[in-house]
């Protein structure tokens, strides 16, 4: 069914999906999509924080998010992001 629903679909749609494929290859597992989504999620609607802040602001909503995201990982994902046009 999905292949049917895609064959019938113009450009946009493979466009959109080539797009999500770049952003999440490297972030498959259930950790990368959780830190793609929460920085993406602290940098587009906690204001457009330089970036230490975005850290602070992950690693401060909990001790498991502090524990889970180190700023290295948190940069990666963030780099993602920005390359991709998602964040500015």
């Amino acid at each position: 069914m999905a292949n049917d629903f895609l064959s019938k679909c113009d450009d946009t749609a493979d466009k959109a999906i080539a797009q999500l494929s770049h952003l999440i290859e490297g972030f498959e597992s259930p950790y990368g999509l959780e830190l793609l989504s929460t920085v993406h999620w602290v940098a587009g609607h906690e204001g457009h924080y330089p970036f230490e802040r975005i850290v602070s602001e992950i690693q401060s909503w909990s001790h498991q998010k502090s524990n889970r995201f180190d700023e290295p990982s948190i940069r990666t994902a963030y780099q993602r992001l920005v390359d991709d046009k998602l964040l500015h």
